[in-house]
């Protein structure tokens, strides 16, 4: 079974990661959450159409599937992307979709101003209150994201919000309390929403692992020991060379889980477990090799390493760890008790 990216998805990659490799270098990225760099790209998204990705055409979006979600958010992770866009892809893009095909149609302005790229979305994903690109959100999703309750939504200035820190500064995390607002999706499509989201944070651990992979690498090429370039070591190389097998192990498991998700597969929760699993794993790996191959430089924050580094610590347990993940694996194959 081929589980790889059609032409319409390729398409779709290639222009995202020409548009990101020009527009959020590491000093707009250093520069987040407040940087009006930041503002322009969101809109240039918007006008590309990948903040549709998973909303029907006649909806202004683009129509694709799941599958290209994970292109998208996997070019997103390479450049720490300092944006809600899984916020968008994953979640209110499609959650807000439903109750406009439903014929409500006071949220056919709010869908559209997200896909032109003029507001953004926060999401909770612990439901504990705190939502990461919040600084600069205008409405917020909250909601059951095991699978119960109702998906609910509520502008930003009906709460009190302040700031909060967080290992990652650049996703500019808030607190807010206040009224959850109101319920824009309920029963099933609450599991489908936190199962993109998982999909999607997995997605982008792969793009995070990939650039770190890249920047050691490079580094170790350059680094001169003894008179010889540290990659030149064989422990240098062998570390290197898991690290690139870990990613290669993740990656088809992340494209199984969009192709599950993208064809209603029974099999899709498993599936997506499966790839956050790996993907948090695989991630946390490589950015544990990365740092060992840059020696001390790679914990200063003046060294682009760190911001890599602090979002694949941020995400690596967002949205369900991989402890967590990996049990739910063992259940579904009966491995362990329900």
């Amino acid at each position: 079974m081929y589980f790889g990216y059609s032409a319409e998805h390729e398409e779709l990659r290639s222009l995202t990661r020409s548009l990101l490799e020009r527009e959020c270098s590491t000093a707009v990225v250093r520069s987040a959450p407040d940087a009006p760099a930041l503002r322009a790209l969101w809109r240039r998204l918007g006008e590309i159409g990948a903040l549709g990705v998973l909303v029907p055409e006649e909806l202004g979006g683009l129509g694709l599937d799941e599958v290209g979600m994970v292109a998208l958010l996997i070019e997103a992770g390479r450049v720490a992307l300092p944006l809600p866009v899984l916020e968008a892809l994953a979640l209110a893009g499609p959650v807000l979709a439903g109750p406009v095909l439903a014929g409500r149609t006071e949220h056919r302005s709010t869908l559209a101003s997200l896909l032109r790229g003029e507001v953004t979305v926060a999401a909770d994903p612990a439901g504990a209150g705190c939502f990461p690109h919040g600084r600069a959100a205008a409405y917020l999703l909250t909601g059951g994201w095991g699978g119960t309750g109702s998906i609910h939504l509520a502008a930003l200035d009906t709460g009190h919000v302040e700031p909060v820190e967080s290992v990652d500064p650049t996703r500019g995390l808030v607190r807010r309390t206040g009224p959850i607002g109101e319920p824009i999706a309920d029963g099933p499509e609450v599991l489908r929403a936190w199962r993109r989201a998982v999909l999607g944070t997995a997605a982008e651990l792969i793009g995070l692992a990939r650039r770190m992979l890249d920047m050691a690498a490079r580094y170790v090429r350059e680094r001169r020991q003894f008179g010889v370039a540290v990659g030149s070591f064989q422990a240098v190389q062998h570390a290197l060379a898991d690290a690139l097998v870990r990613i290669e192990f993740a990656e088809p498991a992340v494209l199984r889980a969009g192709h599950s998700m993208a064809t209603g597969s029974p099999d899709a929760g498993r599936d997506v477990s499966m790839a956050k699993a790996l993907a948090s794993a695989a991630a946390s790996a490589v950015a544990r090799t990365a740092l060992q191959c840059h020696g001390a430089l790679g914990y200063t924050v003046e060294y682009d390493l760190h911001l890599f580094l602090k979002r694949t610590w941020a995400l690596a347990g967002a949205w369900g760890a991989a402890s967590w993940h990996r049990r739910e694996v063992g259940r579904a194959l009966s491995l362990t008790p329900h």
